[in-house]
C-alpha cells in the first residue's frame, strides 16, 4: 500500500487554512487549532477579524478528552496529510494523558501541541503571499538530483557525463536530465515535477540559458538552494554574453575548464561534491525542526 509519502499530495483549501493558523499563532492544541480553521475557511473573516474573533475564545477549549462526535475528522485526516508530508510537528503537553488513534500515524487529539516544521514554514509563507502551495514527497522518496544545463552542447553533454553525473550517483542520487528522459508530460510539467520531487538541483550557467535561469528560480521558490557550476571563462567576463548574470554571481559557482587533451578540472574549488554533501546534511536535519 502507498503510503502519503510516495503520492502526489495537492493541497487543499483545509491544508491552507491549517498551515496559516500555525503560521499566526505558532504552536496549538487541536480543539482551538480546530476553531482557527474553521474562521480562516469562513470568508466574512480578515486577518484583522481573525485574530480578534479566535482569541475572544481562546478560553473557551472545551474538554482534552473528545468523544467521536466531537472530533472533526476531515481535519484529524488532513493533519496525518500533513504530518507525512513532514510540514507538521506535535509534542506531547502531558506524556501520560497521551492517547492515540488506531492506525492514523502518531498524531493524537489528547493533549498535544501542533506547530510547524521549516518546510511546513516555507510553505506557509508561500500562502501567506498568495502563492501556490506544492507539496514535496518526503526525503526517503527524493531520490534524484535534478540537473539544469544547456542542451545540444557537445561539450556540456561531455562535462555532465564526466563530471556531474558522477556526483550525483556517488551521493546515491539519480540525476535527471528533462532532455534526456522519454517525457510522460508537457515539457513544463515534466520540469516543475523534475525540480520539486529532486532533493537537490545541480545547474550549469555555461552559455547563460534562459531556461537554466528559469529552473533555478523554481528551485529558489520551492525552497530549494541550487548548486551552481559554470565554464571558467565567465567568471571575469567583461562580455555581457559570457557573464554570469548578476543575480546569481553573488552565490557560490564552482568553475571548470578542459585542456587540450579534453580533461575537465576545477579551476576555484574541489568543484560541487563537498557542497552537495553538505546540502544533504543540512536537508536532513530540517525535518525534526
Amino acid at each position: 500500500m502507498l503510503t502519503i509519502s510516495e503520492i502526489p499530495v495537492k493541497p487543499n483549501e483545509r491544508h491552507e487554512a491549517i498551515l496559516l493558523a500555525l503560521h499566526w499563532f505558532g504552536k496549538l492544541q487541536f480543539e482551538p487549532l480546530k476553531r482557527a480553521v474553521n474562521l480562516i475557511t469562513d470568508s466574512k473573516f480578515n486577518y484583522a477579524n481573525l485574530l480578534k474573533k479566535f482569541t475572544s475564545r481562546m478560553d473557551d477549549t472545551g474538554p482534552n478528552i473528545f468523544t467521536p462526535d466531537q472530533i472533526d475528522w476531515h481535519l484529524l485526516k488532513d493533519l496525518y496529510t500533513l504530518e507525512e508530508a513532514e510540514l507538521l510537528n506535535n509534542k506531547p503537553l502531558n506524556a501520560q494523558a497521551m492517547g492515540r488513534m488506531p492506525e492514523q500515524g502518531s498524531l493524537s487529539v489528547f493533549q498535544c501541541e501542533l506547530s510547524l516544521t521549516e518546510e511546513g514554514k516555507r510553505l506557509a509563507d508561500r500562502v501567506v503571499q498568495g502563492r501556490r502551495a506544492m507539496f514535496r514527497p518526503t526525503r526517503p522518496y527524493r531520490t534524484t538530483i535534478f540537473v539544469a544545463c544547456a542542451f545540444g552542447r557537445e561539450e556540456i553533454d561531455q562535462f555532465y557525463k564526466e563530471r556531474l553525473e558522477p556526483i550525483c550517483t556517488t551521493a546515491g542520487y539519480v540525476p535527471k536530465r528533462v532532455d534526456l528522459v522519454e517525457p510522460s508530460q508537457t515539457i513544463m510539467n515534466e520540469i516543475l515535477e523534475g525540480i520539486n520531487a529532486a532533493e537537490c538541483i545541480l545547474a550549469d550557467l555555461t552559455f547563460a540559458r534562459p531556461s537554466v535561469y528559469f529552473e533555478i528560480g523554481i528551485a529558489f521558490g520551492l525552497g530549494i538552494h541550487p548548486i551552481l557550476t559554470c565554464r571558467s571563462d565567465y567568471e571575469k567576463s567583461q562580455d555581457d554574453y559570457l557573464k554570469v548574470h548578476f543575480d546569481l554571481a553573488q552565490f557560490k559557482i564552482s568553475y571548470w575548464s578542459r585542456n587540450a587533451d579534453g580533461v575537465f578540472s576545477w579551476t576555484n574549488d574541489l568543484g560541487p561534491g563537498p557542497r552537495l554533501k553538505t546540502v544533504l546534511q543540512q536537508n536532513a536535519s530540517k525535518i525534526q525542526t
